[in-house]
């Protein structure tokens, strides 16, 4: 029915594209108004895309940088938060929703943009009817963004210069690379064995993202939407194509704008040189499109009596390339990951360029299939004689001599921790319900900070963002032989280089939850739990599950998110009650503060917001026993909307923080924690385990933690081995989808919605769904769904909970993190927050869902699944720091043993305390 062929097809200028458009040099004609009164024109519909203007879906290739600014980032400025945050981003959000405006109205009916139909007895085979399409692109030498003729020139020449190639080639221009569909790989995969298994990953492809018809700015049905339903592969080009079987209101069909046909057609004027490259990427990018349905589409079409789609049928054509997601967090826990990945990368392409050089004319005389199968011949090949664990030992002996010379590498490893013996209490005088014997006690780490350190009189640095070592950088020009000043690119941070320069050296408060030696003596070494509070929280918000862990012989270690700590308010607007534990100040017995004594402060850096003319400023706290004297509270300064690349950089320094502090357990081996006079309490790195616990954020960042700490740290030769493996965590009421899950959370969403409202970005427009598209993109790097994955490649022993509420009343829902933003979850009971548009990969059931989550209800041994959830019926978002009434003391009861038991059994067991708020089924449409 179609051909039995790998699909691709050559795209030589797919990335030779310019991220800004200057036409200051191209006179009268750099802006040229199209006539849209033309019959072509009049009264039809398109897909809005004009560069010259900035009209085009965004992000998109043609916003990536070139030339000598070119740094693997998209062209941004300062102008607003979404500009700014573009020209940190290094790609595309693999989770964002990609919009694309339409110059009227669209008939949703016939919009179709399934891949894959089922042609009968399982049998799959291309949509006929098809007429949206998202491909996701194979590249042979493995970077979907660096491939084209102009970089395997560059990179022939220097080969040739260096030895490598000789004798030197004839040719001054060589070939870029072939690219191809990875569906078209998937069913090449079925032909060659077909089965169950093959034709399933065909299938799959329907998984992978939907299409909607919005309505923003005031029209109708005027945006078709792409959005994800998992997320998209990292730093992977994805080709968009619209077809004119998608029809306006009135039944006529899409065209493509008059920029876009002015542009496409060669045989056209352009109004302005600049445009010059977006013609040649339109047209590789029709290219591809055509090569895709003469493949795929029209033997399917041909089947069902369709005429074939041709060039012409398209309206609209472009590429996105995602950006890097797990990258940089994985070379700041090691960074070997780096060096090895682009070895693989300069391995392909080098074996690729030395081809091109020899066989550059048969090269291009061959068939798209051809020289795609042939460079990935050879490129696989290139890796097979170097040999996997060549490649990862060449790695780990680049970043040793590195280290060695003095490159400042995040690298996590053990640091001091000291505890205070003055500051032991026992649990039960901070916590009135202490129902276990245990101490609480407050201790310190020395942390590297990648963020700059505010002053007291300069609050600016609460506003920083991690920038590029150059101290790394110049060890590497000098290594390579490069001009100096050559790496980094720029002071971005990015996959393409993830190496961040330490700012300071920060002493950072921890609190620990202890046992007491006569209950648990008998059983030492104890097991570790690590703690993360969640947004706005404290370090005092482990005290209640710690006592319980404390009662079955566990040490709890709270450590605060950059930015928060013990402050002088609450972000609800009353008196912090952990005062008593700040480090920074002392309650004297007048109800004035002083200074504290202990060599440590508070992470807020004693700054907090209040509002002056109707916004938050920067504000020294202040502390008092008067509510309405008092200034500041944690956090406030972690989730900067209007400063997206610092809000991503607060969460990356988040994670590096756990990942330092699990490699520092080992110094409480040193440490008598129980005050039984003696050390050896616990055994790091020997028999106690390590366990995480994440509330909210904390588990949002815990996920990606935990899965950096269990995958990329374990990897063989190239991990960390001062990294503690997880035996098991617990994810408290997390969540996934940030920017949408801010956006639907009932407590949070509406302040986030009127501090971007002042700058006019309000639901219901387009420049509000940007922002957030971009917000997800700058977020990226730690977002939960990217780091799924991982979880499960690992084997992970994960239990997740959540406040699910009684699936009718959605106030009886976590109104933190929201349960979920989209119908398909449990009908209109998990239905999108107020005006704000579905959003499937928001909330806790989105997370759930992609991890594979069993749904547990009764004691269960053993567990059948590595991660589990347990819905509530009841609680609150906070039940775990802080149960009110008898309802939540019940949730908290089952969620304490929850999570003991399952750590107690290394994640494969789980018991209940009294099951009274338990959901007994999962949830669905029909059946909330």
């Amino acid at each position: 029915m179609f051909k039995k062929t790998l699909l691709c097809l050559a795209v030589a200028s797919s990335v030779g594209l310019t991220g800004c458009f200057d036409d200051s040099s191209t006179g009268g004609n750099a802006d040229p108004v199209y006539e849209i009164s033309n019959p072509n024109f009049t009264g039809k519909t398109w897909p809005v895309f004009n560069p010259l203007t900035s009209e085009l879906p965004v992000p998109s290739d043609l916003q990536f940088e070139q030339g000598a600014d070119a740094d693997g980032t998209l062209s941004g400025s300062t102008e607003n938060p979404i500009t700014n945050a573009l020209d940190f981003m290094d790609g595309s959000s693999t989770t964002a929703q990609f919009d694309i405006k339409l110059s009227g109205s669209i008939d949703p009916e016939t919009v179709n943009a399934v891949p894959v139909i089922d042609a009968g007895d399982g049998t799959p085979v291309p949509n006929p009817a098809q007429n949206v399409f998202l491909l996701s692109l194979d590249f042979p030498g493995g970077d979907s963004l660096v491939n084209d003729s102009s970089f395997y020139t560059s990179l022939i020449n220097d080969l040739v210069d260096s030895g490598a190639i000789s004798p030197a080639p004839e040719r001054t221009a060589f070939p870029g690379e072939t690219p191809t569909f990875d569906l078209g790989l998937a069913f090449a995969a079925l032909q060659e064995s077909p089965g169950p298994a093959t034709a399933g990953a065909v299938f799959d492809f329907n998984n992978e993202f939907r299409t909607e018809v919005i309505s923003l700015d005031g029209g109708t049905d005027n945006v078709l939407r792409i959005t994800p339903l998992r997320p998209l592969n990292p730093k992977k080009k994805y080709l968009v194509v619209v077809t004119n079987e998608v029809k306006d209101s009135v039944g006529q069909p899409l065209i493509g704008s008059p920029s876009y046909q002015n542009i496409r057609n060669e045989n056209e004027p352009l109004g302005s040189s600049a445009l010059e490259p977006v013609r040649g990427a339109i047209q590789s990018w029709e290219t591809l499109a055509t090569g895709y349905f003469t493949a795929l589409t029209n033997p399917s079409r041909a089947a069902a009596s369709l005429p074939a789609l041709t060039a012409d049928d398209i309206a609209l054509s472009l590429t996105f390339t995602t950006g890097g997601t797990t990258d940089v967090l994985e070379a700041a826990v090691s960074p070997a990951q780096f060096f090895y990945k682009k070895a693989i990368v300069d391995t392909r392409q080098e074996a690729i360029a030395k081809y091109l050089a020899d066989n550059a004319d048969a090269f291009e005389a061959m068939d798209p299939t051809t020289q795609y199968g042939a460079l990935l011949t050879v490129a696989d090949a290139a890796i097979e004689d170097v040999g996997d664990a060549t490649l990862r030992a060449t790695a780990a002996g680049t970043a040793a001599n590195l280290a060695g010379n003095g490159a400042d590498f995040s690298n996590p490893a053990p640091r001091d921790i000291v505890t205070y013996e003055a500051t032991r209490i026992p649990a039960a005088a901070a916590l009135v319900d202490s129902v276990e014997e245990g101490w609480i006690l407050q201790a310190s780490i020395e942390l590297p900070y990648y963020l700059d350190t505010p002053t007291a009189e300069a609050p600016s640095a609460l506003d920083s963002t991690w920038t590029a070592s150059t101290t790394v950088g110049a060890l590497i020009d000098a290594g390579a032989g490069n001009e100096s000043g050559t790496t980094p690119p720029s002071d971005k941070v990015t996959y393409r280089y993830p190496f961040a320069e330490q700012k300071d050296t920060v002493s950072v408060p921890l609190m620990l939850s202890v046992p007491h030696a006569t209950t648990c003596g008998a059983n030492k070494p104890y097991d570790v739990v690590i703690y993360q509070h969640g947004i706005f929280g404290n370090r005092s918000h482990s005290l209640a599950l710690g006592n319980q862990l404390a009662g079955n012989c566990f040490v709890t270690v709270a450590m605060d998110l950059p930015h928060h700590g013990i402050a002088p308010k609450l972000a609800t607007g009353g008196l912090d009650p952990s005062l008593a534990f700040s480090v920074d100040k002392s309650q004297q017995p007048d109800g004035t503060f002083t200074d504290s004594l202990l060599p440590m402060s508070e992470r807020h850096f004693g700054w907090g917001q209040q509002t002056v003319n109707g916004d938050q400023v920067p504000a020294r706290m202040v502390y008092s026993t008067d509510v309405d004297e008092a200034v500041g509270s944690s956090g406030q300064f972690f989730l900067n909307l209007s400063n997206l690349p610092a809000a991503r950089d607060n969460t990356r320094q988040g994670v590096v923080d756990l990942l330092n502090l699990n490699a520092s357990l080992v110094k409480l081996n040193d440490i008598d924690l129980d005050g039984d006079g003696s050390n050896g309490d616990v055994a790091v790195t020997g028999a106690s385990q390590i366990y995480f616990v994440g509330h909210s954020l904390g588990g949002i960042l815990g996920t990606s933690f935990v899965a950096i700490a269990n995958g990329a740290a374990q990897a063989s030769t190239i991990g960390n081995s001062s990294i503690n493996p997880i035996a098991a965590a617990a994810l408290v009421t997390p969540g996934a989808g940030i920017a949408k899950l801010l956006e639907n959370s009932p407590s949070i969403g509406a302040t986030v919605l009127a501090g971007l409202g002042k700058s006019g970005l309000t639901q219901g427009t387009s420049n509000l769904e940007l922002f957030l598209n971009v917000a997800q993109a700058s977020l990226d790097s730690v977002e939960p769904h990217n780091f799924v994955g991982s979880i499960i490649d690992s084997n992970s022993k994960v239990y997740l909970n959540e406040i699910y509420g009684d699936g009718s009343d959605r106030s009886t829902q976590d109104q933190t993190v929201p349960v979920a933003a989209d119908v398909a979850y449990a009908g209109t009971y998990t239905r999108p927050l107020n005006s704000a548009l579905p959003a499937p990969l928001a909330g806790t059931e989105p997370l759930i869902m992609q991890l594979g989550a069993d749904t547990i209800t009764t004691d269960t041994d053993p567990l059948s699944a590595d991660v589990n959830v347990v819905r509530f019926t009841a609680g609150t978002h906070t039940t775990i720091i802080n149960p009110e009434d008898a309802t939540q003391l019940a949730v908290f009861g089952d969620m304490a043993e929850n999570i003991i038991t399952f750590f107690e059994n290394n994640g494969t067991a789980l018991q209940f305390n009294n099951s009274a708020f338990v959901k007994s089924e999962e949830p669905t449409p029909t059946n909330p």
